[in-house]
């Protein structure tokens, strides 16, 4: 009998348990919380694991919690996105990715036929700024995106003696491949062969590892025409 009333009492403490607060420091934890610690001289450790050992977790949890020793930063997975997110500030500022060449009259491509495009003649010679978390510079114009998320694009370029005339402009980005949008696009008719330019903008969810091509057309008569400048930027919003 002793031994019965031993068991239903035991029971019913780890039943009270399973369904009270839990408190680590206090004897009086919040109501609302199912765990809580306080510490004065101490504080919560989180497990710490390298970016490869981050990815190396089979079927992440929604919410799983970790600090990121690669990035220096707290990090939870997000289902939605199947993507890992900063929780602590950039220490850095916003992460971007700057190219730019002077090109000094050196030839830039153009075509009288508007469906071919050409790649901007930058790559990773050209870079001024990077954040290698976010950007790797495959090959001209060809940018790809190491983490998911929302990228503002950017670019632009500037020409010497462009003909005088009727002349059309695109600035297109294609994602894996495929035309996704255009960042600039217009026709410019100048009186006498002048010096011209043009910048555009666009905005785009990336997933990890797209492959970003940031190519232009310019309607020249002549098969080129002589670059002045030449820049094509990138931020992780």
């Amino acid at each position: 009998m002793k031994s019965i009333l031993k068991f239903l009492g035991a029971f019913l403490i780890c039943t009270t348990a399973s369904f009270a607060q839990v408190g680590i420091g206090t004897e009086d934890p919040a109501e609302s919380s199912i765990l809580e610690l306080q510490s004065t001289d101490k504080g919560l450790l989180l497990p710490r694991l390298t970016t490869a050992q981050r990815d190396g977790i089979s079927s992440p949890a929604e919410g799983l919690t970790i600090y990121n020793t690669t990035t220096e930063s707290l990090e939870v997975y997000e289902l939605s996105s199947t993507s890992w997110k900063r929780l602590s500030k950039e220490e850095n500022g916003t992460p971007s990715l700057t190219m730019y060449r002077a090109m000094n009259g050196a030839n830039l491509t153009t075509s009288s036929n508007s469906t071919n495009f050409d790649q901007f003649p930058l790559d990773a010679d050209d870079v001024t700024e990077i954040d290698s978390e976010y950007f790797e510079v495959v090959s001209n114009g060809k940018i790809k995106i190491l983490k998911a998320g929302t990228y503002s694009i950017n670019a632009s370029w500037a020409t010497r003696d462009l003909e005088s005339g009727s002349v059309k402009y695109i600035f297109a980005v294609f994602k894996n491949g495929t035309r996704t949008g255009y960042m600039t696009r217009g026709v410019v008719n100048l009186p006498t062969d002048d010096y011209f330019g043009a910048s555009g903008t666009f905005q785009h969810v990336f997933a990890e590892d797209d492959i970003v091509d940031i190519s232009y057309y310019i309607g020249n008569t002549a098969s080129n025409v002589p670059g002045d400048l030449l820049h094509i930027g990138m931020v992780k919003l």
